[in-house]
C-alpha cells in the first residue's frame, strides 16, 4: 500500500464558516486543506460587494498561501494576496446544437453479447435502409455488463446470463433523430430471442445544450440589477 495522503475541504464557499477548516487543522492530520471559492454562492456575493464598489469583487488569490505550525494544534496562515484587477469577464454562455435520443434493452440467455451486437447492427442497418445514417462519432453503441465502463478492467466472464445493450444517437436532424427511436421495439418481437427490458418507451429526441465558455472586454459590460414583482 502506498502513501496516504489526507485532504479535507474546509469551507464550501467564500466567507462560509471558518469553524470547519479549524476543526480539521486542529483534528488533523491533513497533508492538503481545500476551500471552494467559486461556488455559485462565492459569485454572488462578489457581484453585489462588485455593483457597490467597482474595485472589490474579486476573491484573493490563495495560491500564495503559507501554512506555518507554531505549536501544537496551531497552524499560522499568511502571506495571502490578491491579484490585479482582469480586462475581461468571462462568458459561460449555452446554446442548442442539435437533437439526442438514447434507449436500452436486456438481452438474456445464452450468448447475450452476441445477440446484443446482432441487435445493435440490426438497428443501423434498418436505418440506413431507410435512408437515416449517423457518423461514429454520433452514436453509440455500449453492451453493459462486459466492461463497458472501464474496458479491460477485470474478468467479466465469458457469456454472462445477461447485458443490458444502450444504444444512442446526436445529430442536427430531428426528424433522424426521432426515426431511431422507432427501431428499438421491433426487436423485442422481431429481434434475436431474449429481448425484453423495454419498458420506457419509444426515447424521444431531446435537445443538445452545449456550452461554450469566452472572455469579454469588462469596457463593453454595463453590470445592473433588476428587481421586479409579478403576479401570477
Amino acid at each position: 500500500m502506498g502513501r496516504v495522503v489526507r485532504i479535507g475541504n474546509g469551507q464550501g464557499f467564500w466567507g462560509d464558516s471558518v469553524d470547519a477548516p479549524l476543526e480539521l487543522l486542529t483534528r488533523g492530520p491533513l497533508d492538503y486543506l481545500g476551500l471552494d471559492y467559486l461556488a455559485e454562492v462565492t459569485l454572488s456575493i462578489m457581484m453585489r460587494q462588485k455593483l457597490r464598489d467597482p474595485h472589490k469583487g474579486f476573491a484573493a488569490d490563495f495560491t500564495s498561501a503559507q501554512l506555518q505550525q507554531e505549536g501544537k494544534h496551531r497552524v499560522r496562515v499568511h502571506g495571502i494576496k490578491g491579484s490585479p484587477r482582469t480586462a475581461f469577464c468571462k462568458v459561460s454562455a449555452s446554446y442548442q446544437e442539435g437533437w439526442k435520443a438514447s434507449g436500452q434493452l436486456v438481452i438474456s440467455g445464452p450468448r447475450a453479447v452476441d445477440k446484443a451486437r446482432l441487435a445493435a447492427e440490426v438497428v443501423w442497418k434498418r436505418l440506413a435502409r431507410a435512408g437515416v445514417s449517423f457518423p461514429e462519432e454520433d452514436r453509440v453503441t455500449e453492451i453493459l455488463g462486459t466492461g463497458a465502463c472501464h474496458p479491460g478492467l477485470g474478468d467479466v466472464g465469458a457469456d454472462p446470463p445477461e447485458v443490458v445493450l444502450r444504444l444512442a444517437v446526436r445529430g442536427e436532424s430531428r426528424a433522424a433523430v426521432s426515426r431511431f427511436g422507432y427501431e428499438l421495439a421491433p426487436l423485442v418481437t422481431a429481434g434475436p430471442p431474449g429481448v425484453t427490458g423495454f419498458a420506457d418507451g419509444r426515447p424521444k429526441p431531446q435537445e443538445v445544450v452545449a456550452y461554450w465558455p469566452a472572455l469579454i472586454a469588462k469596457s463593453l459590460v454595463d453590470p445592473f440589477v433588476k428587481v421586479s414583482f409579478e403576479t401570477v
